[in-house]
């Protein structure tokens, strides 16, 4: 018999899963994204509304915690570009300093407090210490929102034999 788990105030229904076959998806709790001085509280540009932002960490923590106790498999992604940019493309660097509803003093591949803002291999780039991956977790980069995208995280799973997940983190839409 399988083991299983179940999220019985999930919605829309109830989920049973089988913690062999689940993956825990964190999406970019990268320094850039929920620390002070990163690159989301640059765009945010109100201290006081960006606060809030880091209190999502410590929920994140805990529900990475149980997934592990769970035996569930566990994926971190990060959202960053090369560091040469090839792969940003001129849309997305022209939408992130042009906003005219934006806060914007700096934009992707820019010099901020912890490097230059959502490039790989700087400061920012690094997911929190408080949700560090541990040895055998799968890490993927990627240049934009979408985890699957140019990204190998599909074969990644599949090579796993993972065939549920669970999605929580920053940019998540």
């Amino acid at each position: 018999m399988k083991p299983t788990c179940s999220l019985p105030t999930a919605q829309p229904y109830a989920f049973t899963f089988d913690p062999r076959r689940t993956a825990l998806v964190i999406i970019d709790v990268q320094k850039d994204f929920v620390d002070p001085s990163g690159f989301g509280s640059i765009q945010c540009g109100s201290p006081k509304i960006f606060a809030s932002v880091r209190a999502v960490v410590g929920k994140i923590k805990a529900a990475l915690e149980a997934s592990r106790a769970l035996g569930l498999h566990v994926v971190h992604t990060r959202e960053g570009h090369y560091v040469d940019l090839s792969d940003l493309t001129a849309s997305k660097k022209y939408r992130q300093v042009n906003n005219p509803n934006g806060h914007h003093s700096l934009g992707i591949g820019e010099h901020g407090p912890m490097g230059r803002l959502l490039v790989r291999g700087e400061e920012g780039h690094g997911i929190v210490e408080e949700l560090a991956p541990l040895t055998g977790e799968i890490v993927i980069d990627k240049s934009g929102k979408g985890s699957f995208w140019a990204t190998d995280l599909h074969r990644k799973l599949m090579g796993r034999g993972i065939t549920h997940l669970l999605f929580t983190g920053v940019t998540t839409e």
